[in-house]
């Protein structure tokens, strides 16, 4: 415990002693942790509605036309066989154009010019819960685009094709800028904490004289280093909460289609500083190994 309170101590007096050199590390930490912040706060909103989209998907199954009642009948067996289907609805020619009138009522005379065949009839397909993916439907729409009696399939592939390729693309976009950040703040912690130990060279060298280890020694540096994460991610998320009630939420809430924007889960914000405190705990051992070898 008292060699604990002594890091801590030393921690503090090295942020005094050189707070201008610490100011510049902080900030400079804080900015770098603000664009993961922001990448994160991004990508769970997006991931979101996703999901939400995902749970709302329905697939249309369109039938040939002059199918009897017991190929019908066959089909929706065949098509229950498939562990991705939760729900099957039939549709007759009728009820669509029943149900398109509703929605559609200026259009009465064109439907009524092309008689009762005017839609087909269809099987309207909810996905069982644990296939409510994009994986999930398409895999579905292979099976059943094969069987006979089957005409078209719609499942609003166009969009979940362009959301399966932006939520790729924003995950490979976000790795590499969360691990180019990732080094700058290591290298931003290392460079602090070297130059600190180069200022108090002397003091460290007095510390072997009297016989203290190593470990006693890199002691303060290392929970140098963590300090610096932990408040560098600390402060990034004073700033990200502060963009995100004055831009973020009142731009992404017009642009979420009905979905509320949602700020990043305590979790996350734990996560967050713990991965700031990581980073500067790494930055820390590297900034010691190489005064280490060239003091003893």
């Amino acid at each position: 415990m008292r060699y604990l309170i002594y890091c801590f101590r030393e921690t503090g007096a090295n942020f005094l002693d050189y707070r201008g050199l610490s100011a510049v590390a902080l900030v400079t930490s804080a900015l770098s942790m603000l664009c993961v912040g922001l990448f994160f706060v991004i990508y769970v909103n997006i991931h979101e509605v996703v999901q939400a989209l995902e749970n709302e998907i329905i697939m249309d199954i369109y039938l040939d036309e002059g199918l009897a009642e017991n190929q019908i009948l066959i089909l929706e067996r065949v098509i229950l066989l498939n562990p991705e289907v939760g729900n099957l609805e039939f549709v007759s020619h009728r009820d669509a154009i029943e149900a398109y009138l509703e929605r559609y009522q200026e259009e009465e005379a064109l439907v009524a010019s092309l008689g009762e065949q005017a839609l087909p009839a269809s099987f309207m397909v909810s996905l069982a819960p644990t296939h409510r993916t994009v994986a999930g439907v398409t895999s579905l729409a292979k099976k059943i685009e094969g069987i006979k009696g089957v005409s078209e399939i719609q499942y609003g592939q166009e969009w979940i094709q362009a959301f399966g390729w932006g939520t790729r693309l924003l995950m490979l976009i976000g790795s590499i800028v969360g691990a180019t950040l990732a080094l700058a703040s290591i290298a931003i912690v290392a460079n602090t904490i070297r130059l600190t130990l180069f200022n108090r060279k002397h003091d460290i060298d007095i510390l072997r004289l009297l016989g203290a280890t190593e470990a006693f020694i890199r002691g303060p540096f290392l929970v140098e280093g963590v300090a610096l994460g932990a408040l560098g991610a600390g402060v990034s998320l004073i700033l990200l909460k502060i963009i995100f009630e004055s831009f973020i939420y009142r731009v992404g809430d017009g642009l979420m289609q009905g979905h509320a924007v949602a700020f990043l889960s305590p979790a996350a914000l734990g996560a967050l500083v713990g991965c700031g405190a990581c980073l500067g705990f790494v930055g820390a051992i590297l900034s010691l190994r190489p005064t280490r070898k060239a003091w003893v």
